[in-house]
Order: structure tokens, then C-alpha cells, then sequence
């Protein structure tokens, strides 16, 4: 079956009748491409404005003590400060990409001992929606459906969801996480999470990843309702549940997304995507604070190595 681009006005014919969604923005996509853009800004600011500083600060540490890591004319406290966020901020993202890729590896062990061939019903479905070889069966009576996969996405589906989903329920799952196949969405999650660590001090990168995971699930549901009309799709949403705590840890987009389902049902109800979530005070405040902070560190950072003489250039990994 043929959805409608991410975003765009869509019709479906249902069992209630002619269903149409608005015409509604890339929300998650966008959300996705400004935090890479932030991210980006913010590595070269700090890669530009930190250069020699880590050979200058070494050079006054051997000369003068640690004391001179924060006392001096001019200070060399920004510097210091950028130093140890960046260095702090590199180590949680170096985590954080440890953890997706242990994470990954033990799901697909996990994957790989209880898969099963499943019900013809599904290998149907998943020859009408072009995925074949893209989906995989699991020996699992929870029922539930994901997509996974950095390199090359493809869709899990359980047991327990396949027996107690209808023909037209089931085509709209796939349907759905075709659309997370399509945009490559498990591989721009692991991303999004190693950013967030790696910019720790600036909670609007957690906002960010949290409005481009809303987003794309409130975009699946619209292309499946494109495809299959709002009963299909309302019937499999309140039928899956979230995804199970053996594959939560994996880069992945599930269709029982956790804290959600509110606003999917109203998108279903109203055929407009729900309004995204709100920054919130508190990490508007930190968000600023952390801009401020940072931005404070690197203009102090300028101005230590403008009054010094580089005697070598070592550029920050930002």
C-alpha cells in the first residue's frame, strides 16, 4: 500500500467513512536535524576557540602548580572550565556509545534465540507491504512490535501481538514500522542519545531528542492511517504494549511507545497531530544557564590564548 510523505495532508478510507489528516510539519525530523545542527555549532565553537589551550594550560600547570589552572592574569579559568566540560561531556558520550553497542549486540542474541518462522499470516503481510526478509517473528507472548537496526532497519514483531491482531490491524503494524524502516529512525535514535550525553550541560538536547521520538511515532501513525484508515490502526495501537525490558536498552522505534499514547489517540481522533511538548521551565532555565556558562568559558578561552604564544596546537575533539 502507498502512505503519504511524513508531513503531508493524507486520506484514507475507513470502515467510518472518509478520513483525512491535516497537512502537519516534519516535527520529528526537524527536531532531529536542529539537534545535529545545534550539536554541530556547539563542537565547533569549542574546537575553534580551544585551540592550544590544552598545551598552554599543561605549560602553566608544570611551571607554576594546579593553582595556576584558575589563578593568574588573564585567568585561565574559562579555559580550565571548557577543558573539563568537554572532557567530562566527551567521557559520557564515549559511555553512552559503549552501552548502545553492548546493548545492540545483546539483543540480537536475544533476537536470535527466540526467533521463530511465524504464522503465514505474517510472512503475507509482510510480502503486500514489500517487507519481506525485512521482518522477524519471536517466540514472545507479550505483544508488541519494533523496529531495530543501525545499519539495515527491519521490524520485530511477537507471537503474542500476530494471534490477537485482525488482517487490516496487522498490515497497518507493518505499515507503521515501514515508515521507521524508511527513515532510518533506530540508527538516528543511537545518535540522538549519544548526543544527548555528549551535551550533558545543555538539557535542550534532551528536549530535542524526546520532540524527534514523539514526532516520528505521531508520522507513523499518520502514513499507516493513510494506508489503512483510523479503525486499523486504533484497533493495533491499543493492542501492542511497550517494548519488553530485554530490548528497551537497543536503539529502536516502537510502535508501544511509553507516555504517548494520549496524544496518538487524539491525533487519531482529531486527524491533527497533537502539539509537541513543551520545553518546560526548568530545562529553559538550565538550557540557558548552560549557554551561558559555555559561552562565558569560551570567550574566556579567547581571550587566555590571545595574550599567550602558541607554541603548538592541539584541537579539542568538541
Amino acid at each position: 500500500m502507498r502512505g503519504q510523505p511524513d508531513g503531508q495532508g493524507t486520506a484514507a478510507t475507513a470502515a467510518g467513512g472518509r478520513v483525512r489528516t491535516r497537512r502537519r510539519p516534519l516535527l520529528g525530523n526537524r527536531a532531529f536535524w536542529t539537534l545535529v545542527a545545534t550539536a554541530a555549532a556547539v563542537r565547533a565553537a569549542i574546537a575553534v576557540s580551544s585551540c592550544c589551550v590544552v598545551v598552554l594550560l599543561a605549560q602553566r600547570a608544570a611551571g607554576h602548580g594546579a593553582a595556576a589552572l584558575w589563578s593568574g592574569t588573564p585567568s585561565p579559568l574559562p579555559a580550565t572550565a571548557a577543558v573539563a566540560v568537554t572532557a567530562v561531556g566527551l567521557l559520557v558520550g564515549a559511555v553512552t556509545a559503549v552501552r548502545l553497542a553492548r546493548a545492540s549486540l545483546a539483543f540480537r542474541r536475544h533476537v536470535s534465540a527466540m526467533r521463530t518462522q511465524g504464522p503465514a499470516a505474517a510472512r503475507d503481510a509482510s510480502s503486500r507491504l514489500r517487507m519481506a526478509g525485512r521482518v522477524t517473528v519471536v517466540r514472545d507472548q507479550r505483544p508488541f512490535a519494533l523496529t531495530y537496526g543501525l545499519i539495515r532497519p527491519r521490524v520485530l514483531i511477537s507471537c503474542g501481538l500476530l494471534e490477537i491482531l485482525d488482517p487490516v490491524e496487522l498490515d497497518a503494524v507493518l505499515a507503521h514500522e515501514r515508515e521507521h524502516v524508511r527513515s532510518r529512525d533506530p540508527l538516528k535514535a543511537a545518535l540522538v542519545r549519544v548526543l544527548v550525553g555528549r551535551y550533558f550541560f545543555l538539557p535542550l538536547f534532551r528536549h530535542l531528542g524526546e520532540r524527534y521520538t514523539d514526532g516520528r511515532e505521531l508520522a507513523a501513525d499518520r502514513r499507516a492511517v493513510a494506508a489503512y484508515g483510523v479503525p486499523a490502526v486504533a484497533g493495533a495501537l491499543l493492542k501492542v504494549v511497550e517494548t519488553p525490558r530485554w530490548a528497551s536498552a537497543t536503539p529502536a522505534a516502537a510502535m508501544g511507545a511509553a507516555g504517548l499514547l494520549d496524544a496518538r489517540i487524539g491525533q487519531l481522533e482529531t486527524g491533527d497531530a497533537a502539539p509537541v511538548r513543551s520545553l518546560g521551565f526548568f530545562r529553559l532555565s538550565a538550557s540557558i544557564a548552560g549557554a551561558v556558562v559555555l559561552t562565558w568559558a569560551l570567550a574566556g578561552t579567547a581571550v587566555l590564548m590571545a595574550s599567550s604564544s602558541p607554541v603548538g596546537c592541539v584541537l579539542m575533539a568538541g
